[in-house]
Formats: C-alpha cells, sequence, structure tokens
C-alpha cells in the first residue's frame, strides 16, 4: 500500500456528494491514504435505508464501481481519503494521540435530514495515522459485529 501522492488511486462516481470539511479544517491530523488492494471483493450485505438516506444508489452501490469504493479499491471521484488521529482517553489516562489507522475516511455526506456522516471504510489493510501504524485487516464477521 501506498499513500495517495506516490500512488494515485482509482477513482469513479459510485458515490456522489462527498466533502472534505475534516480534512479542510484539521487536516494535520491526517495522513492522506488509500486503502490496500483487494483481490475479487464482494459485497455481503447492503443497508439500503441507509444508502438511500445518504443519497446513495443500492443498485450502483452493488455495481462493480460501487462494489470497488466499498472495499477501498477505488475512491470516490470527490473523495480525499485519509487516516486520521485523535485525542480522547485511553486505559484510564489521557493520550494527546490515538488512532491506529483502522478507518480510512473517504469524506463526508450530508444525509436527508441535514446530517453531516463521515464515509470510513473499516478494516483497510496496514493504514497510517499520525504516531501509529498498523494492519487493520479484519474478518467479515469481525466487521459484521460492528455494523
Amino acid at each position: 500500500m501506498a499513500a495517495i501522492p506516490d500512488s494515485p488511486v482509482d477513482t469513479n462516481t459510485a458515490v456522489r456528494g462527498l466533502e472534505s470539511t475534516f480534512v479542510d479544517e484539521l487536516g494535520v491530523l491526517t495522513v492522506v491514504w488509500q486503502g490496500a488492494e483487494v483481490p475479487d471483493p464482494t459485497l455481503l450485505v447492503l443497508n439500503e435505508q441507509l444508502a438511500m438516506s445518504l443519497g446513495s444508489d443500492a443498485a450502483t452501490l452493488r455495481s462493480d464501481d460501487g462494489i470497488a469504493v466499498l472495499s477501498g479499491a477505488a475512491a470516490p471521484a470527490e473523495s480525499q481519503p485519509v487516516a486520521m488521529a485523535y485525542a480522547g482517553h485511553q486505559f484510564g489516562g489521557y493520550a494527546p494521540l490515538l488512532g491506529d489507522g483502522r478507518a480510512l475516511l473517504l469524506g463526508e455526506l450530508v444525509d436527508t435530514d441535514g446530517r453531516r456522516v463521515d464515509l470510513h471504510l473499516k478494516a483497510r489493510g496496514p493504514l497510517r495515522s499520525p504516531g501509529a501504524a498498523t494492519d487493520s485487516r479484519w474478518s467479515a464477521r469481525c466487521c459484521a459485529n460492528t455494523w
């Protein structure tokens, strides 16, 4: 896997309307990145109600282009995928720099109720966030448990 500036990721229009306010405002907490290559990705489940509320078409998300975006093999055309860092409490104490790169932020969408939501990919392989590096691949069972 390589950072996007050195190795451009394929893009497509399966997911439209992404914004990047987090990166625009807090880019210092991110590293531009792309997900690991996925050989023969398969869509296991799709929450059609959620897709509709985010302005996405379920049939498009089930297409090869949609599966490429959902697997991290391609980024939406408006997207600048990043690994993130953040601060918080962990193990009973304050940690000024957290973020193991487990989630890859593609951008934000505004849902039908006007709420801004993040579109993340989880478990996209070895990701890097500022201050940490990890291989975050998960089994389908682990990912389903977080859904």
